[in-house]
Protein backbone atom coordinates (compact mmCIF):
# COMPACT_ATOMS: atom_id res chain seq x y z
CA UNK A 1 0.00 0.00 0.00
CA UNK A 2 2.89 2.34 0.69
CA UNK A 3 4.37 2.15 -2.82
CA UNK A 4 1.21 2.84 -4.79
CA UNK A 5 -0.09 5.55 -7.07
CA UNK A 6 -3.72 4.67 -6.48
CA UNK A 7 -6.37 7.37 -6.06
CA UNK A 8 -9.82 7.85 -4.60
CA UNK A 9 -12.76 7.91 -6.99
CA UNK A 10 -16.20 9.21 -5.99
CA UNK A 11 -18.73 9.37 -8.81
CA UNK A 12 -20.39 12.74 -9.39
CA UNK A 13 -24.05 13.36 -10.15
CA UNK A 14 -26.60 16.16 -10.10
CA UNK A 15 -28.25 16.70 -6.72
CA UNK A 16 -31.44 14.72 -6.53
CA UNK A 17 -31.58 12.29 -3.64
CA UNK A 18 -28.75 10.28 -2.24
CA UNK A 19 -27.61 8.64 0.97
CA UNK A 20 -27.77 10.43 4.32
CA UNK A 21 -25.72 10.19 7.49
CA UNK A 22 -27.52 7.12 8.87
CA UNK A 23 -26.65 3.73 7.45
CA UNK A 24 -29.71 1.52 7.82
CA UNK A 25 -27.71 -1.64 7.13
CA UNK A 26 -25.85 -1.21 10.43
CA UNK A 27 -29.10 -1.66 12.34
CA UNK A 28 -29.47 -5.17 10.91
CA UNK A 29 -26.54 -6.30 13.06
CA UNK A 30 -27.25 -5.38 16.67
CA UNK A 31 -24.74 -7.67 18.41
CA UNK A 32 -21.23 -6.77 19.46
CA UNK A 33 -19.31 -5.29 16.53
CA UNK A 34 -16.45 -7.78 16.69
CA UNK A 35 -18.82 -10.69 17.29
CA UNK A 36 -20.84 -9.75 14.19
CA UNK A 37 -17.63 -9.52 12.16
CA UNK A 38 -16.45 -12.97 13.28
CA UNK A 39 -19.75 -14.63 12.49
CA UNK A 40 -20.06 -13.01 9.07
CA UNK A 41 -16.45 -13.40 7.96
CA UNK A 42 -16.16 -17.07 8.91
CA UNK A 43 -19.50 -17.84 7.28
CA UNK A 44 -18.29 -16.15 4.08
CA UNK A 45 -15.16 -18.29 4.14
CA UNK A 46 -17.03 -21.53 4.78
CA UNK A 47 -19.30 -20.67 1.85
CA UNK A 48 -16.21 -20.25 -0.34
CA UNK A 49 -14.47 -23.49 0.69
CA UNK A 50 -12.77 -25.18 -2.26
CA UNK A 51 -14.29 -28.61 -2.94
CA UNK A 52 -10.91 -30.36 -2.99
CA UNK A 53 -9.81 -28.88 0.34
CA UNK A 54 -10.64 -30.63 3.64
CA UNK A 55 -10.96 -27.45 5.69
CA UNK A 56 -10.98 -23.64 5.65
CA UNK A 57 -8.52 -21.50 7.57
CA UNK A 58 -9.45 -17.97 8.71
CA UNK A 59 -6.92 -15.56 10.21
CA UNK A 60 -7.40 -12.32 12.15
CA UNK A 61 -4.19 -10.27 12.38
CA UNK A 62 -3.76 -6.75 13.72
CA UNK A 63 -1.04 -4.53 12.22
CA UNK A 64 0.00 -0.90 12.63
CA UNK A 65 1.47 1.52 10.06
CA UNK A 66 2.57 5.18 10.21
CA UNK A 67 -0.36 7.09 8.69
CA UNK A 68 1.94 9.59 6.98
CA UNK A 69 3.23 6.87 4.66
CA UNK A 70 -0.07 6.89 2.75
CA UNK A 71 -0.47 10.36 1.20
CA UNK A 72 -2.74 9.22 -1.65
CA UNK A 73 -5.00 7.32 0.70
CA UNK A 74 -5.26 10.38 3.00
CA UNK A 75 -7.06 12.25 0.22
CA UNK A 76 -10.13 10.59 1.71
CA UNK A 77 -9.94 13.16 4.51
CA UNK A 78 -11.29 15.93 2.24
CA UNK A 79 -14.37 13.82 1.46
CA UNK A 80 -14.96 13.14 5.15
CA UNK A 81 -14.65 16.88 5.82
CA UNK A 82 -17.24 17.54 3.12
CA UNK A 83 -19.57 15.02 4.80
CA UNK A 84 -18.92 16.72 8.13
CA UNK A 85 -19.99 20.09 6.70
CA UNK A 86 -23.10 18.52 5.20
CA UNK A 87 -23.95 16.70 8.44
CA UNK A 88 -22.36 18.66 11.33
CA UNK A 89 -22.05 17.19 14.82
CA UNK A 90 -22.44 13.61 13.62
CA UNK A 91 -20.17 10.56 13.26
CA UNK A 92 -17.95 12.41 10.79
CA UNK A 93 -16.33 14.35 13.66
CA UNK A 94 -15.13 11.04 15.09
CA UNK A 95 -13.99 9.86 11.66
CA UNK A 96 -11.87 12.99 11.24
CA UNK A 97 -10.29 12.33 14.65
CA UNK A 98 -9.49 8.78 13.56
CA UNK A 99 -7.86 9.68 10.26
CA UNK A 100 -5.72 12.34 11.99
CA UNK A 101 -4.09 9.65 14.12
CA UNK A 102 -0.33 9.27 13.44
CA UNK A 103 -0.74 5.48 13.51
CA UNK A 104 -3.10 3.46 11.33
CA UNK A 105 -4.35 0.26 12.97
CA UNK A 106 -5.35 -2.37 10.39
CA UNK A 107 -7.23 -5.60 11.12
CA UNK A 108 -6.61 -8.13 8.34
CA UNK A 109 -9.21 -10.88 7.91
CA UNK A 110 -7.86 -13.52 5.54
CA UNK A 111 -9.03 -16.96 4.46
CA UNK A 112 -7.22 -19.90 2.88
CA UNK A 113 -8.26 -23.09 1.07
CA UNK A 114 -11.13 -21.14 -0.47
CA UNK A 115 -12.05 -20.38 -4.08
CA UNK A 116 -11.47 -16.63 -3.83
CA UNK A 117 -13.57 -14.11 -5.74
CA UNK A 118 -13.86 -13.29 -9.43
CA UNK A 119 -14.85 -10.04 -11.14
CA UNK A 120 -15.84 -9.42 -14.76
CA UNK A 121 -18.26 -7.55 -17.03
CA UNK A 122 -20.84 -9.38 -19.11
CA UNK A 123 -21.64 -8.62 -22.77
CA UNK A 124 -24.06 -5.88 -21.72
CA UNK A 125 -21.51 -4.16 -19.53
CA UNK A 126 -22.97 -5.32 -16.20
CA UNK A 127 -20.43 -6.20 -13.54
CA UNK A 128 -20.56 -9.79 -12.33
CA UNK A 129 -18.76 -12.09 -9.92
CA UNK A 130 -18.36 -12.65 -6.20
CA UNK A 131 -16.05 -9.64 -5.80
CA UNK A 132 -18.78 -7.31 -7.03
CA UNK A 133 -21.34 -8.84 -4.67
CA UNK A 134 -19.01 -8.49 -1.69
CA UNK A 135 -17.27 -5.17 -2.31
CA UNK A 136 -19.39 -3.00 -4.57
CA UNK A 137 -23.09 -3.90 -4.36
CA UNK A 138 -25.33 -4.21 -1.29
CA UNK A 139 -28.23 -6.64 -1.13
CA UNK A 140 -26.94 -9.03 -3.83
CA UNK A 141 -26.71 -12.39 -2.02
CA UNK A 142 -24.65 -15.44 -2.79
CA UNK A 143 -26.97 -17.62 -4.84
CA UNK A 144 -24.92 -20.84 -4.60
CA UNK A 145 -27.04 -23.69 -3.29
CA UNK A 146 -26.10 -24.51 0.28
CA UNK A 147 -24.42 -21.16 0.89
CA UNK A 148 -24.76 -19.37 4.19
CA UNK A 149 -25.32 -15.82 2.91
CA UNK A 150 -28.96 -15.08 2.33
CA UNK A 151 -29.26 -11.29 1.95
CA UNK A 152 -25.96 -9.78 0.80
CA UNK A 153 -25.82 -7.26 3.68
CA UNK A 154 -23.18 -8.94 5.87
CA UNK A 155 -20.35 -6.86 4.41
CA UNK A 156 -21.49 -3.97 6.63
CA UNK A 157 -19.92 -5.77 9.62
CA UNK A 158 -16.45 -5.09 8.18
CA UNK A 159 -17.18 -1.37 7.75
CA UNK A 160 -18.58 -1.11 11.30
CA UNK A 161 -15.17 -2.17 12.63
CA UNK A 162 -13.45 0.71 10.79
CA UNK A 163 -13.15 4.12 12.43
CA UNK A 164 -13.50 5.70 8.96
CA UNK A 165 -15.87 3.08 7.43
CA UNK A 166 -13.23 1.96 4.93
CA UNK A 167 -11.91 -1.46 3.91
CA UNK A 168 -9.49 -2.77 1.29
CA UNK A 169 -10.18 -6.14 -0.34
CA UNK A 170 -7.78 -8.35 -2.28
CA UNK A 171 -8.80 -11.73 -3.65
CA UNK A 172 -7.14 -14.38 -5.82
CA UNK A 173 -9.57 -16.52 -7.81
CA UNK A 174 -8.70 -20.21 -7.53
CA UNK A 175 -9.73 -21.06 -11.09
CA UNK A 176 -7.46 -18.72 -13.07
CA UNK A 177 -5.23 -17.23 -10.31
CA UNK A 178 -6.37 -13.72 -11.29
CA UNK A 179 -6.19 -11.28 -8.38
CA UNK A 180 -8.66 -8.42 -7.87
CA UNK A 181 -8.05 -5.49 -5.52
CA UNK A 182 -9.98 -2.37 -4.51
CA UNK A 183 -10.52 -0.12 -1.51
CA UNK A 184 -13.98 1.18 -0.68
CA UNK A 185 -15.30 3.81 1.75
CA UNK A 186 -18.95 4.10 2.84
CA UNK A 187 -19.75 7.76 3.55
CA UNK A 188 -22.76 9.93 2.69
CA UNK A 189 -23.71 11.78 -0.46
CA UNK A 190 -21.70 14.99 -0.08
CA UNK A 191 -21.12 18.28 -1.93
CA UNK A 192 -18.35 18.82 -4.47
CA UNK A 193 -18.21 22.60 -4.30
CA UNK A 194 -19.83 22.93 -7.74
CA UNK A 195 -23.48 24.06 -7.89
CA UNK A 196 -25.99 21.17 -7.79
CA UNK A 197 -23.25 18.53 -8.16
CA UNK A 198 -22.69 15.93 -5.44
CA UNK A 199 -20.30 13.07 -4.78
CA UNK A 200 -21.64 9.55 -4.34
CA UNK A 201 -21.64 8.01 -0.86
CA UNK A 202 -19.35 5.20 -2.08
CA UNK A 203 -15.72 5.93 -2.82
CA UNK A 204 -13.29 3.51 -4.47
CA UNK A 205 -9.52 3.43 -4.05
CA UNK A 206 -8.08 2.23 -7.35
CA UNK A 207 -6.39 3.67 -10.44
CA UNK A 208 -8.81 6.59 -10.35
CA UNK A 209 -11.69 5.36 -12.52
CA UNK A 210 -13.75 3.34 -10.06
CA UNK A 211 -12.81 -0.06 -11.53
CA UNK A 212 -11.00 -2.70 -9.44
CA UNK A 213 -7.36 -3.47 -10.19
CA UNK A 214 -6.97 -6.87 -11.80
CA UNK A 215 -3.91 -8.85 -12.80
CA UNK A 216 -2.76 -12.41 -13.18
CA UNK A 217 0.63 -12.50 -11.43
CA UNK A 218 3.61 -14.34 -12.85
CA UNK A 219 4.72 -17.42 -10.94
CA UNK A 220 8.50 -17.48 -10.42
CA UNK A 221 10.05 -20.28 -8.34
CA UNK A 222 6.74 -20.90 -6.58
CA UNK A 223 6.08 -17.23 -5.73
CA UNK A 224 3.66 -14.86 -7.46
CA UNK A 225 5.16 -11.62 -8.78
CA UNK A 226 2.84 -8.60 -9.21
CA UNK A 227 3.26 -5.32 -11.06
CA UNK A 228 0.03 -3.43 -10.26
CA UNK A 229 -1.49 -4.53 -6.97
CA UNK A 230 0.15 -2.95 -3.89
CA UNK A 231 2.66 -5.16 -2.10
CA UNK A 232 0.72 -5.36 1.15
CA UNK A 233 -2.26 -6.88 -0.71
CA UNK A 234 -0.60 -9.41 -2.98
CA UNK A 235 -2.11 -12.84 -2.33
CA UNK A 236 0.24 -15.81 -2.72
CA UNK A 237 -2.56 -18.38 -2.84
CA UNK A 238 -6.28 -18.37 -3.64
CA UNK A 239 -8.54 -16.75 -1.10
CA UNK A 240 -9.54 -13.31 0.13
CA UNK A 241 -7.99 -10.72 2.46
CA UNK A 242 -10.16 -7.91 3.81
CA UNK A 243 -8.22 -5.15 5.55
CA UNK A 244 -10.19 -2.97 7.96
CA UNK A 245 -8.51 0.43 8.15
CA UNK A 246 -8.31 2.33 11.46
CA UNK A 247 -9.82 -0.71 13.16
CA UNK A 248 -11.63 0.24 16.36
CA UNK A 249 -9.73 -2.03 18.74
CA UNK A 250 -8.61 -0.08 21.79
CA UNK A 251 -8.25 -2.84 24.39
CA UNK A 252 -6.43 -5.74 22.71
CA UNK A 253 -6.94 -8.22 25.55
CA UNK A 254 -10.68 -7.66 25.70
CA UNK A 255 -10.93 -7.75 21.90
CA UNK A 256 -8.91 -10.98 21.85
CA UNK A 257 -11.26 -12.66 24.32
CA UNK A 258 -14.35 -11.38 22.49
CA UNK A 259 -13.01 -12.66 19.15
CA UNK A 260 -12.09 -16.12 20.48
CA UNK A 261 -15.36 -16.51 22.34
CA UNK A 262 -17.31 -15.54 19.22
CA UNK A 263 -15.41 -18.18 17.22
CA UNK A 264 -16.15 -20.90 19.76
CA UNK A 265 -19.72 -19.81 20.39
CA UNK A 266 -20.83 -19.87 16.76
CA UNK A 267 -18.48 -22.38 15.10
CA UNK A 268 -17.54 -25.05 17.65
CA UNK A 269 -19.27 -27.69 15.52
CA UNK A 270 -17.37 -26.72 12.34
CA UNK A 271 -14.09 -26.77 14.28
CA UNK A 272 -14.80 -30.12 15.97
CA UNK A 273 -15.86 -31.54 12.57
CA UNK A 274 -12.45 -30.57 11.16
CA UNK A 275 -13.72 -28.23 8.43
CA UNK A 276 -12.55 -24.99 10.09
CA UNK A 277 -9.47 -23.69 11.87
CA UNK A 278 -9.01 -20.13 13.11
CA UNK A 279 -5.89 -18.14 13.97
CA UNK A 280 -6.07 -14.90 15.99
CA UNK A 281 -3.10 -12.58 16.56
CA UNK A 282 -3.80 -9.11 17.93
CA UNK A 283 -0.31 -8.61 19.33
CA UNK A 284 0.74 -8.15 22.99
CA UNK A 285 0.64 -11.93 23.57
CA UNK A 286 -2.94 -12.11 22.28
CA UNK A 287 -2.36 -15.04 19.95
CA UNK A 288 -4.05 -18.41 19.55
CA UNK A 289 -4.73 -21.20 17.06
CA UNK A 290 -8.11 -22.97 17.34
CA UNK A 291 -8.51 -26.26 15.50
CA UNK A 292 -9.88 -29.79 15.81
CA UNK A 293 -6.74 -30.98 17.56
CA UNK A 294 -6.76 -28.46 20.41
CA UNK A 295 -10.37 -27.38 20.86
CA UNK A 296 -10.77 -29.68 23.87
CA UNK A 297 -7.71 -28.17 25.55
CA UNK A 298 -8.99 -24.66 24.78
CA UNK A 299 -12.38 -25.41 26.33
CA UNK A 300 -10.86 -26.93 29.47
CA UNK A 301 -8.05 -24.42 30.07
CA UNK A 302 -8.71 -21.15 28.17
CA UNK A 303 -12.33 -20.26 27.39
CA UNK A 304 -15.71 -21.48 28.67
CA UNK A 305 -13.94 -23.95 30.94
CA UNK A 306 -17.13 -25.00 32.74
CA UNK A 307 -19.36 -27.58 31.01
CA UNK A 308 -22.35 -26.35 33.01
CA UNK A 309 -25.07 -24.72 30.93
CA UNK A 310 -25.73 -21.59 32.97
CA UNK A 311 -27.43 -19.48 30.29
CA UNK A 312 -30.99 -18.53 31.23
CA UNK A 313 -31.94 -15.78 28.81
CA UNK A 314 -30.48 -17.21 25.56
CA UNK A 315 -28.53 -14.27 24.10
CA UNK A 316 -25.87 -15.09 21.55
CA UNK A 317 -23.32 -12.94 23.33
CA UNK A 318 -23.57 -14.89 26.62
CA UNK A 319 -24.03 -18.49 25.54
CA UNK A 320 -21.52 -20.98 26.98
CA UNK A 321 -20.88 -23.45 24.12
CA UNK A 322 -18.92 -25.96 26.23
CA UNK A 323 -21.82 -28.34 27.04
CA UNK A 324 -22.99 -28.19 23.44
CA UNK A 325 -19.49 -29.03 22.20
CA UNK A 326 -19.63 -32.06 24.52
CA UNK A 327 -23.01 -32.87 23.00
CA UNK A 328 -21.64 -32.87 19.47
CA UNK A 329 -18.43 -34.64 20.41
CA UNK A 330 -20.53 -37.59 21.69
CA UNK A 331 -18.32 -39.65 23.98
CA UNK A 332 -18.64 -43.08 22.36
CA UNK A 333 -19.02 -45.16 25.51
CA UNK A 334 -21.99 -43.13 26.67
CA UNK A 335 -23.75 -42.51 23.36
CA UNK A 336 -27.00 -43.94 22.07
CA UNK A 337 -27.72 -43.61 18.34
CA UNK A 338 -31.32 -43.77 17.16
CA UNK A 339 -31.68 -44.23 13.41
CA UNK A 340 -34.58 -43.00 11.22
CA UNK A 341 -37.76 -45.04 11.49
CA UNK A 342 -36.97 -46.54 14.90
CA UNK A 343 -40.22 -47.16 16.86
CA UNK A 344 -40.65 -44.81 19.79
CA UNK A 345 -40.60 -47.64 22.33
CA UNK A 346 -37.33 -49.04 20.98
CA UNK A 347 -35.80 -45.56 20.80
CA UNK A 348 -36.66 -44.90 24.44
CA UNK A 349 -35.07 -48.19 25.46
CA UNK A 350 -31.88 -47.40 23.51
CA UNK A 351 -31.60 -43.97 25.13
CA UNK A 352 -32.32 -45.14 28.69
CA UNK A 353 -29.36 -44.45 30.98
CA UNK A 354 -27.22 -42.87 28.26
CA UNK A 355 -25.69 -39.44 28.82
CA UNK A 356 -25.26 -38.65 25.12
CA UNK A 357 -27.96 -39.31 22.52
CA UNK A 358 -27.90 -38.93 18.75
CA UNK A 359 -31.25 -39.12 16.98
CA UNK A 360 -31.28 -39.19 13.18
CA UNK A 361 -34.52 -38.57 11.33
CA UNK A 362 -35.87 -37.81 7.87
CA UNK A 363 -38.42 -35.01 8.01
CA UNK A 364 -40.91 -34.46 5.14
CA UNK A 365 -39.93 -30.82 4.63
CA UNK A 366 -36.30 -30.53 5.78
CA UNK A 367 -35.05 -33.99 4.83
CA UNK A 368 -32.23 -35.62 6.82
CA UNK A 369 -31.61 -34.01 10.21
CA UNK A 370 -29.68 -34.90 13.36
CA UNK A 371 -30.47 -34.14 17.00
CA UNK A 372 -27.62 -34.34 19.53
CA UNK A 373 -28.55 -34.31 23.23
CA UNK A 374 -26.43 -34.16 26.39
CA UNK A 375 -28.52 -35.36 29.33
CA UNK A 376 -27.36 -33.51 32.43
CA UNK A 377 -28.96 -32.00 35.57
CA UNK A 378 -27.24 -28.71 34.66
CA UNK A 379 -28.80 -28.74 31.20
CA UNK A 380 -30.98 -25.72 30.54
CA UNK A 381 -33.25 -27.44 27.98
CA UNK A 382 -31.79 -25.13 25.32
CA UNK A 383 -31.60 -26.28 21.71
CA UNK A 384 -29.11 -24.74 19.27
CA UNK A 385 -30.17 -24.82 15.63
CA UNK A 386 -27.69 -25.08 12.75
CA UNK A 387 -27.63 -25.94 9.07
CA UNK A 388 -24.94 -26.95 6.56
CA UNK A 389 -22.33 -24.25 7.28
CA UNK A 390 -22.36 -25.66 10.85
CA UNK A 391 -22.84 -22.20 12.34
CA UNK A 392 -25.13 -21.37 15.25
CA UNK A 393 -28.23 -19.70 13.79
CA UNK A 394 -31.16 -20.01 16.15
CA UNK A 395 -31.85 -20.73 19.82
CA UNK A 396 -34.93 -22.17 21.47
CA UNK A 397 -35.52 -22.93 25.14
CA UNK A 398 -38.20 -25.35 26.29
CA UNK A 399 -40.77 -24.05 28.76
CA UNK A 400 -39.87 -24.52 32.42
CA UNK A 401 -43.01 -26.58 33.01
CA UNK A 402 -41.51 -29.32 30.80
CA UNK A 403 -37.96 -29.17 32.19
CA UNK A 404 -36.00 -32.35 31.41
CA UNK A 405 -32.35 -31.39 31.96
CA UNK A 406 -30.49 -31.47 28.64
CA UNK A 407 -28.37 -29.44 26.23
CA UNK A 408 -29.06 -30.14 22.56
CA UNK A 409 -28.13 -29.30 18.96
CA UNK A 410 -30.34 -29.64 15.90
CA UNK A 411 -28.45 -29.79 12.58
CA UNK A 412 -29.96 -29.92 9.09
CA UNK A 413 -27.39 -30.88 6.46
CA UNK A 414 -29.87 -31.89 3.77
CA UNK A 415 -29.38 -29.75 0.64
CA UNK A 416 -33.11 -29.18 0.20
CA UNK A 417 -33.67 -28.38 3.86
CA UNK A 418 -30.64 -26.13 4.03
CA UNK A 419 -31.89 -24.05 1.11
CA UNK A 420 -35.29 -23.61 2.76
CA UNK A 421 -33.75 -22.59 6.08
CA UNK A 422 -31.37 -20.20 4.33
CA UNK A 423 -34.32 -18.33 2.85
CA UNK A 424 -35.93 -18.12 6.29
CA UNK A 425 -32.86 -16.51 7.83
CA UNK A 426 -32.61 -12.84 8.74
CA UNK A 427 -29.69 -10.65 7.61
CA UNK A 428 -27.73 -11.20 10.85
CA UNK A 429 -28.08 -15.00 10.53
CA UNK A 430 -29.38 -15.37 14.09
CA UNK A 431 -33.05 -16.20 13.54
CA UNK A 432 -35.30 -18.32 11.35
CA UNK A 433 -38.57 -16.59 10.49
CA UNK A 434 -41.29 -18.79 8.99
CA UNK A 435 -42.93 -15.64 7.64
Amino acid sequence: MRDTNLKWYFAKSKNGGGTGVNDGLSDLFSGGTLQDLVRESIQNSLDAKAKDEPYVRVEYKLQTFPTAEFPNFLELKSHIESCDKRYPNTKYHQMLDSIKSPVMQVLNVADYHTIGMDFYYDEEGNEKGRFSKFVRISGDPNSDQGAGGSHGYGKITYFKMSGIKTVFVSSMNREDKKCTFQGVARLSTHPTGAPQIAYSNLGFFDEGEGDPLQETPTCVNGSYIYSKIPQDFQRQEPGTTTSILFATINDKKNAFRECCEAVLRSFFVAIEAGILEVYVNLGDECEIEINQGNIEQIFTTRFFTSPIDAVRNKPFEKLNPHPYWLTYKNLKDQMATVMPGTPLKDAAQQCNGKQFVLIKEHLPILGDVSFYAYVSPEGNDLVLFMRRPKMLVNLHQMGRQMRRGFSAIFICEDIKGNELLRKMENAAHNKWDVG
